[in-house]
């Protein structure tokens, strides 16, 4: 009888969170839009406009509506945050497979290596692009 031993380390999730109005309010300087042509694109008031941007929880979807109309994909700077989650990523997460053979083990515990260090590479954007921009 063969024996599988799995090594798994409890990670803790330390991630900064990320002000989402600052963040906006720092693309729509880069992007050289003027605040009128902006809230006229979306359909705002420029009050409305403002207290989007004082806003540290600024909701997902406005954030992607004003990337639509500023032509920036903010998964870049939020990740996994605003990727769209389709049935076969959470297919993927939701189902416990069990590995039937060794080889099978050892890939597993690569592509989740693999997946954690994408994920590291990302969060390392993140931070460099929140402390450039603080």
């Amino acid at each position: 009888m063969n024996t599988i031993v799995y090594f798994f380390t409890v990670l803790k999730n330390n991630r900064a969170k990320i002000d989402r109005g600052q963040l906006l309010r720092d693309s729509v300087e880069t992007s050289g839009i003027s605040v009128t042509k902006l809230v006229k694109k979306i359909g705002i008031s420029r009050s409305t406009y403002y207290n989007h941007i004082s806003d540290p929880e600024l909701p997902l979807d406005l954030l992607l509506k004003y990337g639509n109309a500023l032509h920036i994909n903010f998964n870049d700077f939020l990740g996994d945050l605003l990727v769209d989650s389709t049935k076969e990523s959470q297919g993927l997460y939701l189902e416990k497979v069990e590995p039937n053979n060794f080889e099978e083990a050892i890939a597993q515990v690569q592509f989740w290596r693999n997946k954690y260090y994408e994920l590291s590479d990302k969060y390392q954007l993140v931070l460099e692009f929140h402390f450039k921009h603080k």
